[in-house]
């Protein structure tokens, strides 16, 4: 059986290509679709984002989209032009997010493993898509 087409997972996932959002995690930032599940996030608490990807108890903290991705995003302190050039991938990853989806929330949950997740509406479906990825903090 062929899988559909999925433009907006495309789209993203191409964004996210080879980028981590913490080195000590090195973990990647992964597609997430919840299939079916058409509330729109902005009626949703904090709590109940992160309980969508599996959040059970815990401080949840909400941040907004540029808060998220601000370490990543900053102009880089030396010039170096690899450093230039992830800054710039960041970039487009927070954008093709924020272009692509409607409604975008970033949360965090969990300690020393934070997980980070960015949700927002597919403007297609409705359903319920976005990012997660892992933070380490010691």
């Amino acid at each position: 059986m062929e899988r559909p087409s999925d433009p907006l997972r495309e789209r993203i996932e191409r964004a996210a290509e080879g980028l981590v959002y913490s080195r000590g995690a090195n973990r990647p930032f992964q597609f997430r679709r919840f299939p079916g599940i058409t509330i729109p996030v902005e009626r949703l608490s904090a709590t109940e984002l992160a309980a969508l990807a599996g959040a059970r108890g815990g401080e949840v903290r909400e941040l907004t989209l540029d808060d998220l991705f601000a370490r990543h995003v900053e102009p880089a302190q030396a010039r170096d032009p690899e450093a230039e050039r992830l800054v710039a991938r960041y970039a487009a990853l927070r954008d093709a997010i924020r272009e692509s989806l409607e409604e975008v929330r970033a949360v965090r949950y969990g300690r020393i493993e934070v997980r980070c997740l960015v949700l927002g509406n597919d403007p297609e479906t409705g359903e319920i898509v976005g990012v997660e990825t892992v933070d380490v903090e010691t």
